[in-house]
């Protein structure tokens, strides 16, 4: 008879009725139907079975925690948390043996036992609230009756204490002695129960302080007298009164000083304002007074607070304000001769005093061979050598300088740094110090007037062929 083969080749004829199967997989029954094959598993899984189900492979696990697992290539390693004891070993010096894991516990007299999960609690029973408890034959614990208030408990020979009432005459050794200490009086030693015993500081004397010492004793301090404190004597030292005498009471703004030797008393405060203490009472103590101006300040007084910024001035000499309107003032230079007056010499310039007549100019005889020139002034220069005159730096607007030549040497009219001397329209000397206007012949003059304050001068007459650098 000829066969022909199935593909696949039915259960039912002895095949798996699959066409593949899962690689790694455990092959699984399906009655008649085809075999099927589990998802492949991991290291150390294991096939775990389901009701009505496939089985599978599941990793081990444990709830409790008490089981360590271990997974590796066909390999699993259970471990539990420490070493389980097989028995256990109770007071009578037997041992307990868990029966299929299991260990009973079980109380006894007056101990009870209760269990919540895997939790055992003991626990004392059979015990009456208030009442204490003594042992009894039978092993247990027998509850006394309650006392009453301020009741003891008393001893009763082969039986169970009771609670009582106790007079003193029953106590015996009942008694305490007291002793004295340092300063203390003891009155009433030995002291009996309900008895009275009084104590008395000794060794005081009245009115003093009463200090510690290094005995541990109290040490009387003398009294002091009236109006005396009390001094502290440092460390190690007993504190005293003293020597000074002080005001019992004093009054808002009292302000202390010694009106003797070791007698403090208080100045009382001086209602007036802007008052000050002053060495000015009796005996050179302090008193309020007002500040003595001619006495009782040093220092120069400033402008800015009403003074004049100096000490001294020269006599009878003109004082004006000083360069700023804080700076100290400025006496000007010389008292001036008789029938002087005092001219302006502009802004930025003290005034001088100068002669009134010839034109507000004053002349004076040059006979050395240098001359500083000042505003207002003619000058004749008188000497075989050249006369160098130096303008003056600062100079009024308006200003005006003379210079008239008389002996042999003439002059010249030197510059500062910044000045000038304009000659006419298209000529002036060099600025600054190295020009200068100069005289040809022992007698030519010039006039000059500041055109530009302190530095551009005009020539605004002249005599003689003068030299202009």
């Amino acid at each position: 008879m000829a066969y022909k083969q199935r593909s696949p080749i039915i259960v039912g004829e002895g095949g798996t009725g699959a066409t593949s199967l899962t690689d790694h997989g455990v092959v699984v029954g399906q009655d008649a139907a085809a075999l099927t094959a589990t998802a492949a598993g991991t290291d150390g899984q294991v096939i775990v079975a389901a009701t009505l189900a496939d089985p599978a492979f599941a990793t081990l696990a444990s709830l409790g925690g008490t089981v360590t697992f271990t997974l590796g290539a066909n390999t699993l390693n259970l471990e539990t948390g420490g070493a389980i004891a097989s028995s256990f070993l109770t007071d009578d010096a037997n041992s307990a043996v868990p029966a299929l894991g299991v260990l009973t516990v079980s109380g006894g007299a007056n101990i009870g036992t209760t269990s919540v999960a895997s939790t055992v609690t003991i626990a004392l029973n059979g015990l009456t609230d208030h009442a204490v408890h003594v042992g009894n034959a039978a092993g247990s614990l027998t509850a006394l009756a309650i006392g009453a208030t301020n009741e003891v408990l008393l001893g009763n020979t082969a039986a169970d204490a009771s609670w009582g009432t106790v007079g003193n005459a029953a106590l015996t050794n009942s008694s305490v002695t007291l002793n004295n200490g340092n300063n203390i009086t003891v009155t009433g030693s030995p002291l009996s129960l309900g008895g009275t015993a009084s104590f008395d500081l000794t060794g005081c004397t009245q009115y003093a302080i009463q200090v510690g010492d290094a005995t541990g004793s109290l040490d009387s301090l003398a009294t002091g007298t009236a109006t005396q404190i009390m001094q502290s004597g440092g460390a190690a030292a007993i504190p005293a009164w003293s020597t000074a005498t002080y005001p019992a009471t004093t009054v808002q703004g009292d302000v202390m000083f010694s009106s003797a030797a070791n007698t403090v008393v208080g100045l009382v405060k001086d209602t007036n304002v802007t008052r000050y203490i002053s060495n000015t009472g009796a005996a050179s103590n302090p008193a309020w007074a007002q500040i003595e101006l001619t006495n009782g300040v040093v220092g120069i007084l400033p402008v800015a607070s009403g003074g004049s910024g100096f000490a001294t001035t020269t006599a009878y000499a003109v004082l004006c304000g000083g360069t700023t309107a804080t700076n100290p003032f400025q006496p000007i230079a010389g008292v001036g001769t008789a029938t002087q007056v005092l001219t302006s010499n502009g802004a930025g310039a003290l005034p001088t005093f100068q002669d009134a007549g010839g034109g507000g100019l004053s002349w004076s005889e040059s006979t050395g061979t240098t001359q500083a020139l000042a505003v207002g002034t003619g000058y004749i220069t008188n000497n075989v050598a050249q006369v160098v005159c130096t303008l003056p730096d600062t100079a009024a607007l308006g200003s005006v300088i003379r210079i008239c030549g008389k002996g042999a040497g003439g002059w010249r009219i030197s510059q500062n740094a910044g000045e000038s001397i304009i000659w006419d329209e298209g000529t002036s000397t060099t600025g600054g110090v190295g020009g200068y206007l100069a005289s040809s012949d022992d007698h030519d003059a010039v006039e000059i007037l500041c055109t530009v304050a302190d530095t551009t001068w005009t020539v605004i007459s002249s005599k003689g062929n003068i030299t202009v650098v």
